[in-house]
């Protein structure tokens, strides 16, 4: 059994696509293709069948499938515990963050994580919480800094960094800054401009005023151009309070029904941790982030078991 043949497989199932899969691994189709027949003439029965001219598993394949990814995680976690006993002096880490939270933690994280651990590099990918989430379970990327909920649940392990909210924020000429706290029904004709699909922000922000839509005229994950957007009058937007707290050209308002997010760090479900990935962990759990924000949720609030249910569902999806 060759273990390459098995990650063809693999990649083939997650794209459901001969073609995409060789796109993204750089291993022509007709290599592929003779893989995958290689695998099926070996264990005896067929993994793929066509459906409408769609690739689809067969109900054999399928198993197969499950097996298969239960097999190449554990061959991950063996080379991981290899490359530990060897002890490496070099070890690069593969670390999402999404662009918004990278703009208040990465200042605390880099240079500081590896000039205190110098055979640990960072390999930084801007990305999404969910498109993230969904790189960690490709182990396409080690860790990833994003914001809990019942989908990040059931894909990866995690561990708290901390727990904050997201603020509404607009100009200081808004009449909205002369409220102290924001109701839903004060935004009902606010142009908003808001991250995009993909982000923990969208979906919350979505499910959090699904009883009241909000009139959203653009998307943006870029800080700079939602600063724009808000500074020149033409929208407000719902964001992480810590993002525009100290900017004097943003008047930002706590909501009065609060969207709460939990800060972790994500790795692969059942995954091995190496020695360099628990560095980080403890590093990035110890580091000092309060300063940044004037906390809104008591502490008592936040240990309360509703409250963090409270927490999970509001950013299901």
């Amino acid at each position: 059994m060759n273990i390459n043949h098995l990650r063809y497989f693999e990649k083939t199932c997650q794209h459901m696509s001969i073609t995409k899969a060789s796109e993204e691994i750089f291993v022509a189709q007709p290599t592929i293709t003779a893989a995958i027949k290689e695998l099926e003439k070996e264990f005896g029965f067929q993994l793929f069948e066509k459906v409408n001219n769609q690739l689809v598993l067969t109900t054999d394949g399928r198993v197969f499938f499950l097996k298969v990814r239960e097999f190449l995680s554990s061959v991950d976690n063996f080379e991981k515990m290899a490359l530990d006993l060897k002890k490496k002096p070099n070890v690069t880490l593969r670390l999402g963050v999404p662009p918004i939270l990278g703009t208040f933690l990465l200042g605390d994280i880099i240079p500081g994580f590896e000039l205190q651990h110098p055979g640990i590099h960072l390999e930084l990918l801007e990305i999404p919480t969910l498109d993230g989430l969904k790189m960690v379970d490709e182990a396409k990327l080690d860790l990833l800094i994003g914001v809990q909920s019942h989908h990040s649940l059931s894909l990866c392990d995690s561990k708290s960094i901390f727990i904050t909210e997201l603020t509404a924020a607009f100009s200081p000429e808004s009449p909205l800054s002369k409220e102290t706290v924001i109701e839903k029904s004060m935004l009902e004709h606010t142009p908003f401009v808001i991250l995009p699909k993909g982000s923990f922000h969208y979906y919350a922000i979505k499910s959090s005023f699904e009883d009241l839509p909000l009139s959203i005229i653009m998307q943006s994950n870029q800080v700079s151009t939602i600063r724009y957007m808000i500074k020149s009058k033409n929208a407000a937007t719902i964001i992480f309070q810590e993002v525009f707290e100290n900017d004097s050209d943003i008047c930002c308002r706590p909501l009065a029904e609060p969207i709460a997010a939990e800060i972790c760090v994500f790795w692969r479900k059942h995954a091995y941790l190496s020695n360099a990935m628990k560095v980080f962990i403890r590093y990035i759990q110890n580091c000092n982030f309060t300063y940044h924000r004037k906390p809104l949720l008591a502490s008592n609030q936040i240990q309360d078991p509703s409250f963090r249910a409270m927490l999970r569902k509001s950013v299901s999806f």
